[in-house]
């Protein structure tokens, strides 16, 4: 009889304890936690690497836009003479830019940035001649004015 009884507390004793396999509800949560951290971590990793390929973009278009206007006054300077060379006459406006480029009508983002102008400035009148090309134009996330500048010398033998 003892023997049965021992094995019967045996038995109850094994099967009245509590499991130990499984998570608590505080494990649950502080797991829940970290990984609401991580993917917030990710998500502004993300965002920000968004914004600045935008942002380069922008500035890409921005440096061929300048690199157009310093070609079209290098082709006028191959034909003519250096100080006959007047910037202030030339339009560089977005549609000018978006023609020019075969961009179609209306000119609008990737072909033309946002509110961009081109001016082109001379600071010189002899040989060689010193161009500056500036574009600006407005970042559409945060409408900032951007600026970007082209400076070269072009120069007759």
């Amino acid at each position: 009889m003892d023997k049965i009884l021992a094995l019967k507390d045996r038995l109850f004793n094994k099967v009245s304890k509590p499991s130990l396999k499984g998570f608590t509800l505080p494990e649950l949560l502080i797991a829940v936690m970290i990984l609401a951290f991580v993917i917030a971590g990710i998500l502004q990793v993300f965002i920000t690497c968004a914004l600045l390929d935008r942002a380069n973009r922008n500035k890409s278009i921005a440096m061929a836009h300048a690199e157009f206007v310093m070609e079209d006054i290098m082709e006028y300077a191959r034909v003519n003479e250096l100080s006959t060379i007047d910037l202030n006459s030339w339009n560089w406006n977005s549609a000018t830019i978006g023609n020019r480029l075969g961009c179609p009508s209306p000119y609008a983002y990737p072909c033309i940035l946002n509110s961009e102008t081109i001016v082109a400035a001379a600071t010189g009148s002899s040989n060689p001649l010193g161009v500056i090309i500036t574009v600006s134009w407005k970042d559409r996330h945060n409408s900032n004015t951007r600026y970007l500048e082209l400076e070269t010398l072009i120069s007759k033998r």
